[in-house]
């Protein structure tokens, strides 16, 4: 069944940003997507919208690998604050 036999559909042309992240379409009909407003607004939130920032673009090809070192329970909340702050 399609929903347009069921609701009234209004066709509201490409998104500009979806939760958070801003969608840009290209002439080559590709397409970035860019969370540097939402980024800033996490600096902000946790006290960190003076520092400088350094463009640090990763490649396609890196590992992720887990951080090994013991932490303490207040850096883990505060990891948790932020990470919750994502979605």
């Amino acid at each position: 069944m399609l929903l347009a036999t069921e609701y009234v559909i209004k066709n509201l042309d490409f998104p500009f940003s979806f939760t958070g992240i801003k969608i840009f379409f290209r002439e080559d009909e590709n397409l970035s997507l860019s969370q540097t407003h939402y980024l800033y607004t996490l600096l902000d939130r946790f006290g960190h919208d003076n520092i400088k920032l350094k463009y640090t673009p990763i490649t396609l090809d890196a590992v992720i690998k887990k951080y090994k070192r013991k932490t303490t329970e207040a850096y883990k909340i505060i990891y948790i604050s932020i990470v919750g702050g994502i979605g």
